[in-house]
């Protein structure tokens, strides 16, 4: 059930006033709880709550259309972007300087759970090496955290696109199991474990535009 908002009326009968060219109303409180993401009575309230609102604005007619801009406005994003460019070059070449200073190693650089084969429980072979070379060994690093760690509704194929790029959630149990398990024959720095979200950023970034040349045309911006 949604409660009515009923406006507060002045001794004068109104129930709004005008202040500096803006405009107030006043309404009678309404006491009310907080969202509960696992409560799902709340969530099918909400849905049918939003519903409601539509319907009982369905013939209503705007007196003054707004011009307010459009978060699907692509263009308007792409305009921002490249306000950003000269930025981000700048940014870019202070990053270059700062991560020649990590470790570099011959990397895997595509570490994903369709190139690696086990036997029983341990690993018994890596495959595909077609990009390895010489990098932050923190690129292989991210790609086991994205990949590995990370809790997804499906098992990543790696011959498809969409399901190496379907939306994941980063474990931070299973990213601190594979980092320990890491440093038993390896070691991280202070300074690569503080690299690490940032690449996981660009990595997803990357990964879906990299994608974006193995599906169809028409398909672009969605999957992007």
């Amino acid at each position: 059930m949604v409660t009515s908002l009923i406006p507060v009326s002045f001794e004068e009968g109104n129930t709004w006033v005008t202040f500096k060219d803006d405009v107030y109303e006043l309404h009678s409180f309404i006491e009310g709880g907080d969202y509960e993401r696992q409560n799902v009575r709340k969530l099918a309230s909400a849905g049918r709550a939003i519903a409601l609102y539509h319907k009982a604005l369905g013939d209503f007619e705007d007196p003054e259309e707004k011009s307010l801009p459009r978060y699907d406005n692509l263009r308007e994003v792409l305009a921002f972007l490249k306000k950003l460019e000269t930025s981000l070059n700048q940014d870019d070449q202070v990053l270059e300087t700062k991560l020649k200073a990590i470790p570099h190693t011959i990397i895997h650089g595509d570490y994903h759970p369709d190139n690696v084969k086990f036997n029983g429980d341990e690993v018994c072979g890596i495959f595909d090496l077609d990009w390895a070379s010489l990098q932050p060994r923190i690129r292989d690093i991210v790609d086991d955290v994205l990949y590995f760690a990370a809790d997804r509704k499906s098992d990543i194929h790696g011959g498809n696109i969409y399901s190496l790029t379907q939306p994941c959630r980063i474990s931070v149990e299973k990213s601190r199991i594979f980092v320990t398990a890491y440093c038993e024959e390896g070691e991280l720095l202070q300074d690569e474990i503080r690299y690490i979200p940032w690449f996981i950023r660009m990595r997803w970034i990357y990964s879906k535009y990299s994608g974006t040349k193995k599906v169809p045309y028409e398909q672009l911006v969605l999957f992007f």
